[in-house]
């Protein structure tokens, strides 16, 4: 039996390459409702997510606006896209994103 506990949360994750699949896959097995931000139109990690976005990985605004209005829980970066290189980190917090340090409000 899968593990239940994130059910119904919101996973936005930056990159829809195909080494994102399981991470995706596995996330829509625990009921986490994925959300994945890719510039390409149909990668194939936004085919098997529960929402597809055309949103970039590296447009922080776009995405801060995108986890604002999908009340996104967490944020992941795709394996092997560019955003994880340079550490950079998206999350929602109280209604505060924070990015790479920086607090959007």
């Amino acid at each position: 039996m899968a593990n239940r506990e994130f059910e119904g949360k919101k996973l936005l994750i930056l990159g829809g390459n195909p080494e994102t699949v399981p991470l995706v896959e596995m996330a829509n097995g625990m009921g986490i409702k994925t959300i994945v931000a890719s510039s390409v139109p149909d990668e194939p990690a936004k085919r098997v997510a529960w929402m597809g976005s055309d949103v970039d990985g590296m447009d922080v605004p776009g995405l801060v606006a995108l986890a604002r209005e999908q009340k996104v829980d967490g944020v992941e970066v795709a394996l092997g896209h560019e955003s994880s290189g340079r550490r950079d980190r998206l999350r929602s917090n109280h209604g505060t994103v924070v990015f790479a340090g920086q607090k959007y409000r």
